[in-house]
């Protein structure tokens, strides 16, 4: 018996090695067509594997998947992932970078192929898609006034169809033949933040701060109309009807400012004696009419002038600043005169301010609706190519997922003796037994880890006196187990046997569970073990 036992625990030592030494520790390969739309081979599941590499016409691939979302999936079940391919430019062929995570057994995933491929324009066609992007910027944001949400969607429509213009989408095809229904995702993501910042710039030049320069020139004249006589006063002192200091007569031959962009030379008195003598005239010329200073002169012109503010502004400032005195030194202006004449300046920088903030919110425009024809001809089209795989267990197959054959050593504790069994154990989720569990997250680890077994035990070691099997040489064993690793498994249960009583002239037995504890070796690859099974043939 001894002996027997030992040829046992032998050869079951020799199975685990041949089992673990069977399984492959390569990642395996699935053949993939997105041409198709298929997979050539079998998906598997809760292992990681790699797609094998293919043919593609494309510039990059983006590749991702996910449970299908009208599948209705349990709370642990974990979604898919996403990377780039590696594209080798020079055969052509894509490469996947990384192995796959395990899928889910009996969920139906869906495969994304995000096919990039360059826009190959020759010179003509660039030119041409320049001039045409050009002129649709120009028609729609040349003028802040007219641009609003609603034209910024229209925008968006009419340069979607420039887009797929020069992108020739009508070239490309799906494997049955129809149109390619080519969307613009990545347009999107390069074009519409370039959009909306452009419309963004336009509304708030349109909405905020137009309304505010109206605003600021309406409080101009206010603050004029509280002491117009300060204009009649100013008008004085620069035409000549008061005997002049040097240094009056100094600060009236400065220029007014030097920076004036067309009024350089500009003098205190040329520009004074011009613009004073009609003052009423010629503000409302410059801030209502859109008339700009040029000189001693009114030029009409598209938009309220920031130079011709500037040298409002300065004008002032010289006045205010100089202490102007007569040819007695004595002092022109009184105190209240100058508070409201800094009054009026203040007010004029302030509207100065207002048109530079226009003015920078403009050129932002400018520059972003120039980029927008350079961002068309270094795009992209895009292609979606979606496969849908359900994966399904074939409960008759070969490799069973839902049912193992387990061999194992048994130890009753009650009866203190060793058994070997033979039993069939039952997971409550799809096993593949080549998965690894570090590739498992969450419950699907438990669930394809636990479970539960039935099978029949035959005492190796010496008969305990009081024990006798429940039919023939076998006793009937029960459990639950829990896979070690890919090949062991440690069970607890119950063995069933009948009890005999210790009195020989007590002829009477009865029915037994006693505890125990189980090693057990999957023997999913049973019909390889050939003659093996006749040496574990124990029927003594």
């Amino acid at each position: 018996m001894k002996q027997k036992t030992v040829v046992i625990l032998m050869t079951l030592l020799l199975l685990c090695v041949n089992i673990i030494n069977s399984q492959t520790k390569k990642t395996p390969l699935i053949k993939i067509d997105i041409n198709t739309e298929a997979t050539a081979t079998v998906l598997l599941f809760d292992q990681r594997f790699k797609f094998e590499s293919f043919k593609t016409e494309y510039d990059s691939i983006h590749f991702n998947y996910e449970i299908n979302p009208d599948d209705k999936k349990s709370w642990h079940y974990f979604n898919g992932d996403s990377f780039a391919l590696r594209i080798k430019k020079s055969v052509g062929v894509a490469v996947f970078p990384e192995a796959i995570k395990p899928l889910h057994p009996n969920v139906p995933y869906q495969f994304n192929f995000i096919a990039f491929k360059k826009i190959e324009l020759d010179d003509t066609e660039q030119t041409n898609l320049k001039t045409e992007t050009f002129k649709l910027v120009k028609s729609r944001f040349a003028n802040p006034k007219n641009v609003s949400n609603t034209t910024v969607s229209e925008f968006k429509a009419d340069l979607k169809k420039i887009i797929r213009k020069y992108a020739k989408a009508d070239d490309f095809y799906n494997s049955d033949g129809t149109l390619v229904n080519i969307n613009l995702p990545l347009y999107e993501s390069y074009l519409y933040p370039t959009i909306d910042k452009l419309g963004d710039l336009s509304i708030e030049i349109n909405q905020r701060l137009e309304p505010n320069v109206l605003n600021t020139i309406e409080r101009v004249f206010e603050s004029i109309d509280e002491d117009a006589s300060i204009i009649s006063k100013i008008f004085t002192i620069v035409n000549g009807d008061i005997k002049p200091s040097e240094k009056l007569t100094n600060i009236l031959a400065s220029k007014v400012n030097a920076s004036a962009v067309g009024n350089e030379t500009l003098t205190m008195q040329d520009f004074g004696s011009f613009f004073f003598d009609d003052f009423d005239y010629n503000l409302k010329a410059v801030l209502k009419r859109n008339y700009k200073i040029v000189g001693t002169t009114l030029v009409p012109g598209s938009k309220l002038d920031k130079n011709s503010i500037i040298l409002l502004e300065s004008f002032l400032n010289k006045i205010v600043s100089k202490n102007i005195t007569n040819d007695e030194k004595n002092a022109i202006l009184t105190e209240s005169e100058i508070t409201q004449i800094k009054k009026i300046r203040a007010d004029f920088s302030i509207l100065l301010e207002k048109l530079m903030k226009i003015e920078l919110k403009s050129a932002q425009i400018d520059k972003l609706s120039a980029t927008i024809p350079n961002i068309l001809n270094d795009t992209f089209i895009m292609d979606n190519i979606s496969i849908e795989e359900a994966i399904y267990m074939d409960l008759t197959a070969d490799k069973n997922a839902y049912i193992g054959i387990d061999l194992g050593l048994v130890y009753a504790f009650s009866l203190e003796s060793m058994f070997i069994y033979e039993g069939t154990n039952f997971y409550f989720k799809p096993v593949n037994r080549e998965a690894l569990f570090s590739d498992l997250e969450g419950w699907d680890e438990f669930f394809k880890r636990f479970s539960a077994y039935i099978g029949v035990a035959q005492l190796i070691t010496d008969k305990p006196d009081n024990f006798k099997p429940l039919f023939g040489k076998n006793s009937l064993l029960t459990g639950v187990g829990w896979r070690l690793n890919r090949t062991f498994r440690i069970n607890t249960g119950a063995l069933m046997h009948y009890e005999i009583n210790s009195n020989p002239l007590i002829d009477t037995q009865k029915f037994k569970v006693s505890p125990t504890i189980s090693l057990s070796v999957d023997l999913d690859i049973v019909k390889a073990l050939g003659s093996v099974g006749k040496i574990l043939n124990t029927t003594e």
